[in-house]
């Protein structure tokens, strides 16, 4: 009798620790700022009311003309500590981009209905703030206006394209500042985005579910490097 109480204990406290990993909301933060030649990407993930912390912070990108690729200088840091993280930097060229892009053709050829698995996961995504706020300037007036103008096309389609995938719960906060005096594209974009872990484990059940094909040709290192590496123990 002791032994089946223990055991059925123990199966609830199992069934509670998985239900609380499923419903764990994931944060993620994004801050994005080009002010002239400074550009600062960093993007913060956050478990658990912030006891769990992950940051990658990318402070500088810049372009290399002997090779024409991009050089970026990431570090990455876990924890609420702002030292102590590992730092490495990349490279990348124009083959790294092709390279991608087939990936990406290349995993829809795979996955069947991966639009479908897509969407409905990105629809879990909630947009808790969006705030895009840009100075743009040509050093002319008639030139700086008409830029203007095409900022506010690009942000409210980029808008309807958040609005049509993602669960968009606060309004977004957009403005463009018109620089008459000098030439200027600067830009500050923030953005704090929620998932629960569940429903990115469900979007993987199906992703595996609906694949076909056996083992993809991928390009980039990342994702050829897992399939290999699966194909191995396999």
């Amino acid at each position: 009798m002791w032994a089946g109480m223990i055991w059925l204990f123990l199966s609830a406290i199992i069934l509670l620790f998985l239900a609380m990993i499923l419903a764990t909301k994931i944060t993620v933060i994004l801050h994005l700022k080009r002010e002239g030649k400074n550009d600062r990407l960093t993007v913060k993930f956050k478990a658990w009311y912030g006891l769990l912390r992950y940051t990658v912070d990318i402070p500088g990108a810049k372009w290399n003309e002997k090779d024409g690729s991009l050089d970026i200088k990431k570090e990455k840091n876990a924890g609420n500590s702002e030292s102590g993280g590992s730092s490495s930097e990349e490279k990348i060229s124009s083959h790294d981009v092709l390279a991608g892009i087939k990936d990406v053709r290349e995993l829809t050829e795979h996955v069947v209905k991966l639009h479908s698995i897509a969407r409905k996961f990105l629809k879990k995504v909630r947009v808790a703030r969006l705030e895009w706020i840009s100075e743009i300037g040509t050093g002319d007036a008639a030139s700086t206006g008409f830029a203007a103008g095409a900022g506010w096309s690009i942000k409210f389609t980029v808008f309807a394209v958040i609005d049509q995938y993602f669960s968009v719960t606060e309004a977004p906060c957009f403005h463009i500042q018109p620089n008459f005096q000098k030439a200027c594209a600067n830009t500050y974009l923030q953005g704090i985005f929620h998932f629960r872990i569940g429903n990115a484990i469900l979007a993987g059940i199906r992703f595996v579910k609906y694949w076909k094909g056996g083992k993809p040709a991928f390009l980039n290192k990342p994702l050829s490097s897992i399939f290999s590496s699966k194909n191995k123990t396999a």
